[in-house]
């Protein structure tokens, strides 16, 4: 296994993992919380949640090379659990497709809607991953702002230290 392919699998389960926490604190909190409206890129918790799910649909299709015909929308309707629900499948769906691709097919370019170009899939993967990252960012800065102040940790050090004691 390459280096880079190491590090791909490494930050897919990572991905998981740390989505994986906040799926279980939205689990926890009430509806009203969820959707209370605060200053953000999206309106609330879950809304920021069901853009992590509309993204990671899209990205996913482009790593896994299956393009649907159409795509859950940011401006649908959703309930708590269906996003939930959702969102951990499809990051188990992308965790499993990264670490089943080969070194070849890590470093083969393709194409997306947003650029003229192919790109390395490594990259995708990358990007979507560290998409992820930058809202589960938001999510404690909203949470922050309705009050929380004993969050739990889902920094990629935290995980590496995890996963070394469990090793």
């Amino acid at each position: 296994m390459s280096e880079i392919k190491r590090l791909l699998c490494d930050y897919a389960t990572y991905n998981e993992w740390a989505n994986a926490k906040w799926i279980g604190f939205a689990r926890s909190q009430s509806d009203t919380r969820l959707h209370q409206s605060v200053p953000s890129s999206f309106p609330s918790l879950i809304g920021t949640l069901h853009h992590i799910l509309v993204a990671q649909e899209i990205w996913y299709s482009i790593i896994a090379r299956k393009m649907p015909t159409t795509y859950r929308g940011e401006n649908d309707s959703f309930e708590k659990e269906e996003v939930l629900q959702a969102l951990a499948e499809n990051l188990q769906k992308l965790k499993e497709k990264v670490i089943e691709l080969s070194d070849e097919e890590i470093q083969c370019k393709v194409e997306t809607p947003w650029r003229s170009e192919p790109m390395p899939l490594s990259d995708v993967i990358q990007h979507c991953i560290n998409h992820n990252t930058y809202h589960r960012g938001q999510c404690a800065t909203i949470c922050r702002q309705l009050g929380y102040t004993d969050l739990f940790n889902v920094d990629y050090y935290e995980f590496l230290k995890i996963r070394s004691v469990k090793s």
